[in-house]
């Protein structure tokens, strides 16, 4: 497993002035494009992944509602960085700016590296421009292998719980009963037939208590008998705060060709579930208007 630390501030006086002129997410996107535009057929079928439109991005990156001074985000299945760097811009534009951000990203696809590094290097400058102490370790491996151990406890006395964030866009393909990948989650306790969902449990499962997640996934894991384990699991470590619903299901990803219901969900780690819901639409365009009314809880 390849692992790659960011830590040392580089700091001078003319550095700690320099503002980043450009959107961090805009410059992760572009990066995204071109790294995907190499590859984008093939590979992504085979990992199941797809990047996140910018204007996507930026819609979940401002669902996290935590103002902690310190921030611990996971993306477990990172691409080029477009989340993170949503993420980070968003938490740096409000008054209470966190004093330190660390970010641990997961991603397989070892032909992503460099853009993903480079993103964070952006990221870091822009977090240093504002005095907010910015580290990222990236991981080149499978992100189910890698956080076992954690989930299980292998390597200390209990589960470690280590983020208080994550966001995600997780690989969607499905996983055959006797896959190896079937086999690890289950020695974890999940139970699922799909990536995208195995993803999303080991995510809940390495939050805090409080910690909050922003993810987008198809809308498949609400119905049927196949995801009713995962339903069960994830309802009773997460408490559900928001779905966003995309009217089209192809606009949002209309540059890759995903022809797909998909929704993007915020949920706390919480048993403590809300009294209501709030459930947000939009057609998924760039700067399309977005309408939203609160749900009871129970429904």
């Amino acid at each position: 497993m390849a692992r790659l630390t960011y830590g040392k501030q580089r700091a001078s006086a003319r550095q700690q002035k320099r503002v980043v002129k450009e959107s961090s997410a805009a410059v992760a996107y572009k990066r995204a494009a071109r790294a995907n535009a190499k590859h984008r057929f093939s590979k992504q079928r085979e990992l199941g992944q797809y990047p996140t439109p910018l204007p996507v991005a930026e819609l979940m990156a401002s669902m996290f509602a935590n103002r902690e001074k310190e921030v611990r985000l996971l993306d477990a299945g990172a691409g080029t960085g477009s989340l993170i760097q949503a993420f980070v811009e968003v938490r740096c534009a409000v008054k209470l700016l966190p004093v330190k951000i660390h970010v641990v990203a997961y991603e397989v696809d070892s032909s992503l590296l460099g853009p993903l590094q480079r993103t964070l290097e952006h990221c870091r400058k822009h977090c240093l421009s504002l005095g907010v102490h910015f580290t990222a370790d990236v991981h080149n491996a499978d992100f189910i292998e890698s956080v076992l151990p954690l989930v299980r406890g292998d390597l200390f006395n209990g589960p470690q719980t280590p983020f208080n964030a994550t966001i995600l866009n997780p690989p969607y393909r499905k996983i055959s009963s006797d896959s190896q990948t079937r086999l690890l989650l289950r020695s974890a306790g999940i139970e699922t037939s799909n990536l995208y969902t195995g993803f999303l449990a080991l995510a809940a499962k390495l939050l805090c208590e409080g910690g909050e997640m922003v993810a987008i996934t198809p809308r498949s894991f609400a119905n049927g008998p196949y995801f009713r384990p995962f339903r069960e699991l994830f309802l009773r470590l997460m408490s559900l705060r928001r779905f966003h619903v995309f009217e089209s299901r192809s606009v949002a990803f209309e540059r890759e060709d995903v022809l797909q219901e998909n929704i993007i969900l915020h949920a706390v780690k919480s048993p403590t579930k809300p009294r209501c819901v709030v459930v947000s639409t939009s057609s998924g365009a760039p700067d399309a208007p977005i309408t939203a009314r609160e749900c009871a809880y129970s429904e």
